[in-house]
């Protein structure tokens, strides 16, 4: 019974960061047709656009904090493995075991910390101090949702690694 209960949410919280990396393309493809929007208007009209770079940050603040829990998903964060490489396999994958439930920690404080800040700027009705005068809250959102799914996969990482070892060990 355990083991479904596992299965359906390894299953929900992968499908989660699979789509955020979608969304993060998608993201990414906007950023770059609307900069070549503002970059046609600035030259050739001499009228750039109020809107595009301040979506554009808020874009790739997004693009930043979804795209990461696909990338862990998918195993490709940036990692160093110049000593790591030297170790003996069975006792390198206690060690990224360690270091996964140490981001899972750092994750943890992280979404709370994000969740108060999205909390008040939603609250307070916060703005940017631009000419869009877009809602704060709605920024802080993406660093709460990114870093809550990340403390999620993370969850699910070390539980592969942890199933991955075991049956290593038989």
């Amino acid at each position: 019974m355990l083991y479904r209960g596992w299965v359906k949410y390894s299953k929900v919280v992968n499908t989660i960061s699979e789509s955020f990396g979608t969304i993060s393309g998608i993201l990414i493809m906007f950023m770059a047709l609307s900069t070549t929007y503002d970059v046609c208007l600035r030259y050739f009209f001499s009228n750039p656009s109020i809107w595009v770079v301040e979506v554009s940050e808020f874009m790739l603040a997004a693009t930043a904090c979804l795209g990461a829990c696909y990338t862990l998903k998918q195993r490709r964060h940036v990692a160093v493995d110049l000593l790591v490489g030297r170790i003996p396999l069975k006792f390198r994958k206690v060690l990224e075991i360690g270091a996964s439930i140490i981001s899972f920690l750092t994750c943890v404080v992280l979404s709370i910390l994000s969740f108060n800040l999205w909390y008040e700027a939603f609250s307070t009705g916060e703005r940017t101090w631009t000419t869009l005068k877009a809602p704060l809250g709605f920024l802080y959102f993406y660093f709460f949702i990114g870093m809550l799914v990340l403390t999620l996969q993370y969850v699910v990482n070390v539980g592969e690694d942890i199933g991955n070892l075991k049956s290593h060990k038989e």
